[in-house]
């Protein structure tokens, strides 16, 4: 290199103070070695204030922009932004090559110089995708208008979006998301994805003829967003023909009036089998949910609601249900053995009419249990359940109704007859718990069930009443009228042989 070339740079070098640019002289040497002739003339022909600078100085010594033939004139356009604050370390962007060949390069530096910040046009200007975008001077126009930060960054993001560019939908997608509240939207890299500006790039979203209407339900703040963008962006739904219920699965979820409608109509729309009421965004605890309501909540005989045949009925009726009750009802419209016993339409329309807490927690556990839905006595436990008011009684009565022994004997219709007279309040506690332990014994037969039953009696364990006394009268009756028939049967067998 020439002494007087070395001249120019060492001087240069020390009027801007970028001695501190080179960590060595090593480094100093290998950046000199590297200028060619222009790029050495282009620096040292730089007559500006030093005082006048904002951006990072080093910038002077780049050499993409050393290369430019108006090496001073975009130096002097870099001068104009004032608009750096918390964002200098950007402006290395302006140097990139994409940006630097671009023709629109004194127009856009025009364009950002006029923003608020230029922090949000920098994040993409050295971006190749937005750079050749034939929507690139209207969308950084619209990134420069931006009314608030969120607005801009996502307006940014989609500018630069290849899919979003390719679409037939990226100017509307970007004018809707210039006007939105920025409540709408997500800052990059945030997660679980809901906002407008993420449905505005997703590919899935992208070849979907309702992705600008989907776009605008996304605009309105539904408290379903999460579980509507989750839908939207479906491989499996978009523009699938099996998937026939996909707009009105929309309408549903958009309607939503709380969360916990949302939980259920998307949970009776995609039945997920990892769903976990605990760990989730909108956890039941929230909303008054005890460890105990949420061990009821099992999902793990549950079917997706297409297949019901009430699908589109059930969908729009979830969300006219009262937020306590809402989780339950799905889990029972989805429920495979209540739907396969025929029972789900008649005990649904009863468990409507109830308004009580316990009562219907105590009906939603019969409406849920295998040995009551297959047995013959369901819909007459279900009523008298339902209008049993004490809560022991009740209690009782539910344990019976769902004990095996019981609804498959001759008498269950007589045992829960009996429970329903008895006068259990907190006084008569030995009398409950000894017919509860003798009441859902499995392995009984009807005679020792009776033996055990009159022994209870006879120790005033059970309450002496005419209720109990003709209680024990049936069930001897029963048995009596079994073992004739059992002997009959044996005689003919018999006079056979």
């Amino acid at each position: 290199m020439k002494t007087s070339d070395l001249k120019v740079l060492s001087t240069q070098i020390k009027r801007y103070g970028l001695q501190k640019a080179f960590n060595s002289m090593k480094e100093f040497d290998e950046w000199v070695q590297r200028l060619s002739t222009k790029q050495i003339a282009h620096f040292g022909s730089l007559h500006i204030d030093p005082q006048k600078i904002m951006f990072p100085i080093e910038l002077l010594m780049n050499e993409d922009l050393l290369n430019c033939d108006d090496y001073n004139d975009r130096v002097q356009a870099m001068l104009k932004l004032k608009n750096g604050v918390g964002c200098w370390h950007l402006f290395s962007n302006l140097c990139s090559p994409y940006f630097l060949n671009s023709k629109t390069y004194y127009e856009d530096m025009q364009m950002i110089s006029q923003a608020d910040t230029a922090r949000y046009a920098l994040w993409i200007i050295n971006d190749p995708n937005f750079i050749n975008s034939k929507y690139h001077h209207e969308d950084l126009e619209w990134i420069i208008k931006a009314h608030d930060q969120v607005v801009a960054s996502s307006l940014a993001n989609v500018a630069a979006n290849i899919d979003s560019i390719n679409s037939p939908y990226h100017q509307q997608d970007m004018q809707l998301i210039a006007q939105v509240k920025s409540t709408c939207l997500q800052l990059p890299r945030t997660y679980p994805m809901y906002g407008l500006n993420y449905l505005a790039m997703n590919k899935v979203s992208l070849e979907d003829e309702y992705h600008l209407e989907n776009m605008k339900i996304l605009a309105t703040k539904p408290v379903a967003k999460k579980f509507l963008y989750d839908l939207m962006t479906d491989p499996n739904t978009i523009n699938n023909k099996d998937a026939k219920y996909y707009r009105e699965e929309i309408d549903a979820l958009s309607s939503a009036k709380s969360k916990l409608s949302a939980i259920a109509i998307n949970n009776f729309i995609t039945n997920p089998e990892d769903f976990n009421y605990n760990n989730i965004e909108e956890s039941l605890y929230r909303y008054g949910f005890t460890i105990f309501d949420i061990i009821l909540i099992n999902r793990s005989n549950s079917i997706k609601g297409n297949k019901n045949p009430k699908y589109l009925e059930y969908l729009k009726l979830l969300n006219k249900i009262d937020d306590q009750f809402v989780i339950y009802f799905e889990i029972l419209m989805s429920d495979k053995d209540l739907l396969n016993s025929g029972y789900q339409s008649d005990d649904l329309d009863l468990l409507f009419t109830i308004t009580d807490k316990d009562i219907f927690m105590s009906l939603y556990c019969l409406m849920k249990d295998k040995v009551s839905l297959f047995g013959n006595y369901h819909m007459q436990d279900v009523k008298r359940i339902s209008q049993t008011t004490n809560i022991k009684t009740r209690d009782l009565l539910l344990k019976t109704a769902t004990n095996k022994r019981s609804v498959n004997s001759m008498h269950h219709e007589y045992d829960m007859e009996y429970i329903s007279k008895l006068d259990l309040d907190d006084k008569d506690a030995s009398c409950f718990d000894s017919l509860q332990y003798l009441l859902v014994q499995n392995d009984l037969n009807d005679m020792e069930y009776l033996d055990a039953l009159k022994e209870l009696y006879k120790n005033q364990t059970i309450q002496h009443t005419d209720a109990t006394k003709n209680y024990i009268k049936t069930i001897e009756e029963q048995v009596s009228s079994n073992e004739k028939v059992e002997n009959k049967s044996l005689s003919k067998n018999k006079r056979r042989f």
